[in-house]
């Protein structure tokens, strides 16, 4: 049947006809129309993570199905799956694979430049950490709370000024370490890519609540 016949048929058959000829084209623009609608709604409905956390030789693997949920429903956050962004499987001990491997991973997690904050065991500073990737707490905390927790703090050297720097804090004794499996003992600091600094200063504060 020619194209220009088209024009004079019932409209039962102008569907077949355009179904015989164009069958492939439709469907190929059916699957083409579902995939730009479900990128679509996709990108429009995904939520940035509230929380970027990278935690470096994690004891052994958290049990929170949702970490972090009672500081952000704390906040007035509404917490959704994905709120908090858990990177606790970076290891920089035992073999020298395992820890050659942690130590890519914890490079490439501070070249992306996404994390907010940074975790690590012991009660020293990190030595990966100390090169400038952790924020001065003074420029997040006031002078005030940084006097009230000075026995806590954990301190490094800005590279290009000389300056010492508060760059973390031992959280021993506090109760969200005490209520979590995630360390025996650890310190934590603000990475330097964090952007909402009031809301690093609230993390800060829940994260030193005594436990007792």
């Amino acid at each position: 049947m020619k194209k220009h016949t088209m024009r004079g048929l019932p409209p039962r058959q102008k569907a077949q006809f355009i179904w015989d000829y164009y069958r492939w084209q439709i469907f190929i623009a059916i699957v083409l129309m579902c995939v730009v609608v479900s990128t679509a709604c996709r990108i429009l409905t995904e939520k940035e993570p509230l929380l970027d956390v990278v935690m470096i030789n994690s004891s052994r693997m958290a049990s929170e199905e949702k970490p972090f949920e009672d500081f952000f429903r704390d906040q007035g956050y509404e917490y959704f799956d994905g709120a908090v962004e858990l990177n606790n499987r970076i290891w920089m001990y035992g073999d020298q694979e395992i820890a050659l491997a942690g130590a890519q991973m914890l490079m490439c997690a501070v070249a992306a430049g996404n994390t907010d904050i940074f975790f690590w065991d012991g009660t020293e500073l990190c030595p990966t950490l100390a090169d400038d990737v952790l924020m001065d707490l003074s420029k997040i905390l006031p002078p005030e709370s940084l006097e009230k927790i000075q026995n806590r703090l954990v301190y490094t050297t800005n590279t290009e000024t000389g300056k010492i720097f508060p760059c973390g804090v031992n959280l021993s004794g506090t109760a969200w370490l005490e209520s979590t499996d995630y360390y025996e003992d650890c310190c934590a600091g603000v990475a330097y890519s964090a952007e909402n600094r009031n809301l690093m200063r609230d993390f800060i504060a829940y994260l030193l609540k005594r436990g007792d």
